[in-house]
């Protein structure tokens, strides 16, 4: 890495201010005199644009890192439904079978949720000669949305939110013209955000507290605005703490006083803790008002602490120290580690939870080999001497399979073979024009480091990657001659699958020796990430911190109080 710093003032513009190592690796210095006390911006980045899975360390001296101032439901159609009168009643989260026996016949459904939250509609099976589509109403018939197949015999679905327990309608009809005797199927699935607090959207709403210092609430639906309401006896200092932010939430916090005047804001980075301080000089009530910057919404919920106001007990705060590795194969081992504080007390409890194998541990610290295949969602939580429990905090860990030896087929994404990272497999071109689909699961941010060797020396292979969503990357690479071996290099941002494709360039094959692939994995776990510009600068909490110039062209953006 060929280091490149520079400089920024409090009122956000560079100072002409800058300096670049001479050669790669080497360690590089910016002094300034700073005359003008406020918050100093400092961009980090490689002068090359170059990625690097190896940390470089950022040490400043002369600022303060860290401060900051302050019916009976059916399950198959039952006709006559042809309209909002007739509709068959159905249960959210059952399988619903039908068919379009009739030209323009049309199924009318009918539901009342139980439960606030995000609803799946997904058609799941389609007679061939039939484009379907689905159209959701309101309990007065108005129409919502609407989702529909993209061709014949197509399969879709359709997302939406569900904010009050009202009826609704789903009408399910054919949009060509034709009839068939199959049946059709869709499915629904519920994710449940049951916030206690709402309606709470505006200053009149506004909901108490309560007598615990920690909440959760949600950013839900879009555009969402949740008020609270809380007292202050003893003036002083006040703090107010967004964590467990969803990864698409840019949180925003703002104090009023009883008058609706606001005393002092905040906005932060998506996914990113956010502190609010403020030196309330008069007791009184005061209200928070929590949103998202952008009116995005999540069915996930975040956490609000608060320091500084009358309550009775104070939550322990729990945190996951480490999950490793983040991506197992079925039957190997991980370590949990977590830990909590409490201010008020100490902490006794521990609990983990997966969301497929339920409670998993119940020690700070422990190992299991016993965890299911599936992409598991760890909860983690700690319990204090007052019988209190802190709010979840969440991780996700992969539990996949892997083969040791390619299976036949996998010439396409839906059969594309499992693979573990760091664990070479054997396969075979074996008929010409043959493609080999492996998908593999990224714990994290990354590079990935794809091998081909021991290639058969009449095949010339090439190697592409693809996102989850199996769009091409243009990430690939192609062996010179025949029998070459070939690498290919992509940096991952996010956790989830990618997708290799394998296949030789000249169509041959060779029935009777494999090719060797390997991927092998280099995590690059930025702690301040995303810190991509000043509007997004990450305080510095220490003198001396690791960050990781990761993925090409990343720039790191830091702050600190001078």
């Amino acid at each position: 890495m060929q280091g490149e710093l520079s400089l920024y003032n409090p009122d956000f513009n560079w100072m002409g201010v800058y300096t670049t190592a001479a050669n790669p690796g080497d360690t590089v210095h910016l002094d300034y005199a700073v005359t003008t006390t406020g918050m100093y911006y400092i961009r980090v980045r490689d002068a090359a644009s170059l990625s690097h899975v190896t940390g470089y360390t950022l040490a400043v001296a002369g600022g303060s890192p860290g401060f900051v101032p302050a019916e009976s439901a059916v399950t198959s159609e039952v006709e006559t439904n042809d309209a909002f009168s007739q509709a068959n009643r159905i249960n959210l989260g059952t399988a619903v079978t039908g068919s379009i026996g009739s030209t323009w016949n049309s199924d009318y459904f009918t539901f009342i949720p139980t439960q606030t939250g995000q609803v799946t509609l997904a058609m799941e099976a389609s007679p061939a000669n039939l484009q379907l589509q689905m159209r959701l109403y309101n309990d007065s018939g108005s129409h919502i949305v609407s989702s529909r197949a993209g061709l014949a015999g197509g399969l879709f679905s359709m997302t939406f939110d569900i904010t009050s327990l009202e009826r609704h309608y789903l009408l399910v009809e054919n949009v060509v013209g034709t009839s068939s005797a199959e049946t059709y199927r869709f499915a629904s699935s519920v994710v449940p955000v049951a916030d206690p607090f709402e309606p709470n959207d505006n200053y009149g709403d506004r909901k108490p507290m309560g007598n615990v210092n920690q909440i959760q609430g949600w950013c839900f639906p879009a555009n969402d605005s949740d008020w609270y309401e809380l007292t202050v006896s003893t003036p002083g200092d006040f703090e107010a703490i967004l964590n467990n932010l969803p990864g698409n939430i840019t949180p925003r916090i703002a104090l009023y006083d009883l008058s609706g005047n606001q005393l002092t804001s905040r906005s932060g980075t998506a996914g990113t803790d956010l502190h609010l301080n403020y030196a309330i000089g008069e007791p009184g009530t005061y209200l928070l008002r929590i949103n998202d910057a952008g009116g995005n919404e999540s069915t996930q919920p975040y956490t609000l602490t608060v320091f500084g106001a009358d309550f009775t007990l104070f939550a322990p705060v729990a945190t996951i120290d480490s999950i490793d590795p983040g991506a197992i194969v079925v039957g190997d081992s991980v370590t949990f580690s977590g830990s909590g504080t409490d201010a008020d007390g100490t902490v006794v409890g521990y609990e983990w939870t997966s969301s497929i194998d339920g409670v998993v541990g119940t020690q700070a610290t422990f190992t299991t080999s016993a965890l299911s295949i599936g992409t598991h969602t760890i909860y983690f939580r700690v319990r204090d001497n007052d019988g209190v429990w802190s709010t979840l905090v969440n991780e996700l860990l992969y539990v996949g399979s892997t083969v040791s030896e390619e299976v036949e087929p996998n010439g396409s994404f839906f059969t594309a073979n499992e693979i573990a990272l760091d664990r070479p497999i054997t396969a075979k071109t074996d008929t010409p024009g043959d493609y080999d689909y492996y998908r593999l699961y990224v714990p994290g941010a990354g590079r990935l480091v794809a091998e081909l060797s021991n290639v058969p020396v009449n095949l010339r292979m090439s190697m592409e990657f693809y996102n989850r969503y199996w769009d091409w990357l243009g990430i690939y690479s192609s062996a010179a001659a025949v029998g070459d071996d070939v690498t290919v290099v992509h940096d991952v941002t996010e956790p989830g699958f990618v997708y290799l494709r394998l296949r030789d360039l000249g169509n041959q094959a060779n029935e009777d020796f494999t090719y060797t692939l390997a991927v092998n994995y280099h995590p690059a776990p930025d702690v301040f990430e995303p810190n991509p510009d000043l509007q997004h600068a990450a305080l510095l909490p220490a003198a001396s911190v690791e960050g990781y110039h990761f993925p090409r062209n990343d720039e790191d953006w830091y702050r600190v109080w001078v």
